[in-house]
Order: structure tokens, then C-alpha cells, then sequence
């Protein structure tokens, strides 16, 4: 999974994902996650399905928002 994007919107962070499907080292496909987590929250909520991220989505998303919060929460 790689950060394609993070931003705030007034009562929750956005973070736009994309994950690649490599066979040998060459990409058969990607496809794109959104996750969503509310100001108030703990869980992080994948916007396409509704359904909570994994352990280690969540994990790897807290880390990205802890790297970049103060550039967004700059802007």
C-alpha cells in the first residue's frame, strides 16, 4: 500500500491509498483505497466499503498521519 494523498476536512482526515498487484516484478493491476477517521475516533473506515481497515492498514495509516500532520494541519 502506498500514500497517494492525505488531507483534512472539518471533522476528519482522508487518506488516499493505492495498492499494487505485482506477479515476477511487473504490475497486473492497482486499485485505489480511501480511508476515512473522524477527529473523535480511534478507527480508521474504508470509505468504499464501509467497513474498518485491518489491523495493519490501520497501523501503517496512523503512521503516514503522524509523519504529515503538520503539513496539513498547517494549510
Amino acid at each position: 500500500m502506498n500514500l497517494v494523498n492525505i488531507s483534512k476536512e472539518e471533522n476528519c482526515y482522508k487518506i488516499k491509498s493505492v495498492k499494487y498487484v505485482k506477479v515476477f516484478g511487473t504490475t497486473l493491476y492497482s486499485y485505489d483505497k480511501i480511508f476515512v477517521k473522524q477527529t473523535e475516533s480511534n478507527q480508521w473506515i474504508n470509505e468504499n466499503t464501509n467497513k474498518e481497515a485491518t489491523q495493519a492498514e490501520s497501523f501503517k495509516l496512523d503512521k503516514w498521519l503522524k509523519d504529515h500532520r503538520k503539513f496539513i494541519e498547517k494549510g
